[in-house]
């Protein structure tokens, strides 16, 4: 491959001289100026049935070319020519034998990418949602408890307290207010001897 290569390049070599100078005005560059004007690519679009034919042909000239590599290498029954060109070829045929790493780009990119998207959102949705949520339902809980132990021991407390007061006052009084005009003017009388008494002798 390396003779018709090098004849190639050659002649690419004293074309691009011939027809190429001087550049961007050459005869080349003049033959198809046409073609890239507005004018030009108007007149010379390609139909969707040319670009369907073409697409078809070359379809058919490399698979007719991979049909006569194949034929040539196990026709003839040379099994190592395939290693040959493996070893000759070696980024090439990892580039085909990897599938141009279609499949590690894919995971790379949308799985393993994904998956640590999905992670991250959960992570925010556990740590910060949630835990927005339940650390308000706890300092709920705890507000109500502290607000329920003052309501007990505080609020009930002090009328639980004036209601013993009012009621420990009522039973005193209760004793003194007998009704009967004895107990009562007998109080008076002990009344008066202890005004009277403390008046003679303080």
């Amino acid at each position: 491959m390396a003779h018709p290569l090098m004849v190639l390049g050659v002649g690419t070599l004293l074309v691009g001289v011939l027809f190429g100078f001087p550049p961007e005005h050459g005869l080349y560059h003049r033959f198809v100026e046409p073609v890239f004007t507005s004018e030009g690519m108007e007149e010379h679009a390609i139909g969707l049935g040319t670009t369907v034919g073409l697409a078809i042909i070359a379809t058919v000239v490399a698979a007719l070319g991979v049909w006569g590599l194949a034929r040539s290498w196990y026709k003839t029954g040379d099994n190592a020519a395939p290693a040959r060109a493996a070893q000759r070829f070696q980024s090439l045929y990892r580039l085909v034998l990897n599938k141009y790493w279609v499949d590690e780009i894919y995971n790379a990119i949308f799985v393993d990418f994904g998956k640590w998207l999905c992670r991250v959102l959960w992570t925010v949705d556990a740590e910060g949602v949630d835990g927005t949520v339940n650390g308000t339902s706890r300092l709920t809980v705890f507000l109500s408890q502290v607000s329920a132990l003052f309501d007990f021991r505080a609020v009930d407390g002090l009328v639980n307290y004036i209601a013993d007061v009012i009621q420990g006052g009522s039973q005193a009084f209760k004793r003194i207010q007998t009704g009967v005009i004895q107990n009562y003017l007998l109080a008076m009388a002990l009344g008066i001897f202890v005004i009277v008494s403390l008046y003679f002798f303080f």
